[in-house]
């Protein structure tokens, strides 16, 4: 792909040109492309070869996001591994899986000119790959062996963590969205106070403007991932209670004065024509819904928005779901909270997003 590449600099008023000879660089538009075909070589080669076994679930078109019973009939499809951008997650059963395939993903990966970022034996320097432990339910996380993984015959190991940063998410090890949650308000709350000053409590800029940066800057990056989020009472409070501390330092109103004169959170919340947190989070679950439902069934998200695993349940409340908070924001907006009923509504793009841009009260003056 290289062969008769050349490159060409502009320097003053005259251009010069010659041959690369250094392969590709950092900042090659040619990068990242090749960067990909390779890792899909890589995983595709890997699959036929993978000595684990890998990981089955059911689904069903027409079925719901909940979770179904284990006896309910459906069309079984596997998953081992996931590749999004450059980074590659892979799924095992048990840690003697995951001791079995790491010599046969370090030897593969040499195959093609790839290193796996290890810590090498007897270095301080930690690898940046990384193993996560998920305990089954009721179960503690002292309770599996996350001691260092040894990579192979060198003594190079990776070692596990209890909670990971991908693609700006974090994933805890109990699967909850609380750490998550937690970073996206701490980002947010900085965002917000290094512009408190000039822009928020500015009584020289209008309420619209800082309106506008407001959900530009800060509510982007507080909400940033929580498509997927599985929200609970305990967190959207903690959402609510910062959306409600920002409304009040933009309308440079003080807690003490809200008690002092009684006024409430919605009355300032109009004063800047904004909605309640709710509708922000329920605004991009849906969105992110409506693209999965219009996926084909060939899609491995459009599979896993009706799936389930084919065992019985353990004995208790089950663990909050995906399923659960995407059905609490369509009761929340009116949509039928029927998967048939509001996936079928989902098929039409712009029909779809008026449904929940008509319920604010202060609608977009432009819909993206």
């Amino acid at each position: 792909m290289h062969t008769g590449c050349q490159v060409k600099l502009k320097v003053g008023d005259s251009d010069i040109q010659f041959d690369s000879t250094i392969e590709v660089k950092q900042g090659d538009n040619l990068a990242p492309i090749l960067f990909l075909v390779a890792m899909q070589a890589v995983m595709e080669t890997l699959e036929p070869i993978w000595p684990a076994e890998k990981l089955e679930f059911s689904t069903k078109e027409n079925g719901c996001c909940q979770g179904q019973n284990w006896t309910t009939k459906g069309r079984i499809f596997k998953f081992w591994a996931s590749l999004y951008a450059d980074d590659t997650a892979i799924v095992f059963r048990s840690r003697a899986e995951l001791e079995m395939c790491m010599p046969v993903l370090d030897a593969h990966l040499k195959r093609f000119g790839m290193l796996m970022h290890v810590k090498s034996a007897g270095g301080k320097k930690e690898a940046k790959t990384e193993c996560m432990f998920f305990p089954r339910p009721g179960l503690a996380y002292e309770s599996g062996d996350t001691s260092p993984v040894l990579v192979n015959d060198q003594g190079d190991t990776i070692s596990f963590c209890k909670s990971f940063k991908y693609l700006g998410s974090r994933i805890h090890w109990d699967l909850c969205d609380d750490d998550d949650v937690l970073s996206r308000l701490k980002a947010a709350t900085g965002a917000f106070g290094s512009l408190r000053d000039s822009v928020f409590n500015s009584k020289f800029i209008r309420p619209y403007a800082k309106k506008i940066v407001y959900l530009t800057l800060v509510v982007n990056l507080l909400l940033y991932g929580s498509e997927s989020w599985c929200l609970t009472e305990k967190l959207l409070h903690r959402l609510n209670c910062f959306h409600n501390r920002c409304i009040r330092s933009m309308c440079r109103v003080t807690k003490r004065q809200t008690w002092l004169h009684k006024i409430d959170s919605d009355t300032l919340r109009r004063r800047l024509k904004l909605e309640k947190m709710e509708y922000y989070i329920s605004l991009r679950k849906l969105r992110w819904a409506g693209h999965l439902a219009r996926m084909p069934m060939t899609r491995l998200p459009r599979q896993f928005l009706t799936s389930w695993v084919n065992h019985p349940r353990p004995h208790g409340r089950p663990q909050y779901t995906y399923g659960h908070s995407l059905t609490k924001s369509l009761k929340r907006t009116g949509i039928p909270p029927v998967f048939k009923e509001w996936s079928q509504l989902a098929q039409d793009r712009s029909n779809w997003r008026n449904l929940f841009y008509s319920k604010a009260e202060f609608p977009p003056t432009r819909q993206n």
